[in-house]
């Protein structure tokens, strides 16, 4: 179910609200990383995808006001965003900053042209690599290995599509020369790389886990009716006799 609100996000993201990449990138590893900590069946998503993407915009000074997002998704308003954003940045621990692939990419690419004298990269290779970077966002890659290297095994792949896949192992080979963890290096980059792939999730089993989670959140039980005060039999006041003299 992340994983199906992840993909909703990305498209929010990108087609309805149109943020930039490095704000989708951030709401969507806020929005990951909250739901290591906690279940989907106790926070609503929906608001919580709205504040990700609200605490995105505002860790990357990207103004959008809240009823904007709020605009976009159906059932969350601007109190539930408020509501929310002490619990994401408990969850989160107050760490907003976000290394993504997409900037290493970029210098290994320049790298790669420049050392390999390659004149055959042009947009297409770029947008290419970027859309593999951007598969890695959407699973859990990004917990598992440093950014620098989910780009290296992005620019492996394009550069075997493109058949370039010779000159990049030799821009590899260079590169790690001196590194005395190269073998460590290319072994993640061989376990990357195949990863790099679109989610494909089936919408009949994600309808039936939403009307299961829907269902799970509607209170079983009618509440209980409220408790009527106690009757206590009236207190009888007893006044001593007078003292006889």
């Amino acid at each position: 179910m992340v994983r199906h609100y992840t993909t909703r996000m990305r498209d929010l993201c990108e087609k309805t609200l149109k943020i930039p990449e490095r704000v989708k990138t951030s709401a969507i590893t806020y929005f990951k990383r909250f739901f290591l900590y906690n279940s989907i069946m106790v926070h609503d998503v929906l608001a919580i995808m709205a504040t990700c993407v609200y605490l995105a915009c505002k860790a990357e000074e990207t103004r959008i006001p809240a009823k904007d997002i709020c605009a976009k998704i159906k059932g969350v308003t601007v109190d539930s965003i408020i509501e929310k954003e002490l619990v994401v940045l408990t969850a989160l621990k107050f760490h907003l900053t976000i290394y993504t692939p997409y900037r290493p990419l970029h210098g290994f690419i320049l790298d790669f042209q420049e050392k390999q004298k390659i004149s055959s990269i042009n947009t297409d290779f770029y947008e290419k690599a970027r859309t593999f970077v951007t598969y890695s966002i959407l699973n859990d890659l990004s917990f598992i290995y440093p950014s620098g290297q989910i780009a290296l095994a992005a620019l492996s792949k394009v550069s075997k599509l493109f058949e370039l896949g010779q000159q990049f192992q030799s821009f590899l080979t260079k590169m790690l020369a001196n590194n005395s963890n190269a073998t460590q290096v290319k072994e993640n980059l061989s376990q990357i790389e195949p990863q790099l792939e679109p989610i494909t999730i089936d919408p009949k089993v994600i309808t039936e886990l939403d009307k299961k989670l829907r269902s799970y959140k509607k209170p079983v039980l009618a509440p209980a009716p409220p408790i009527a005060p106690a009757k206590y039999p009236p207190v009888q006041i007893v006044t001593p006799p007078a003292n006889s003299k």
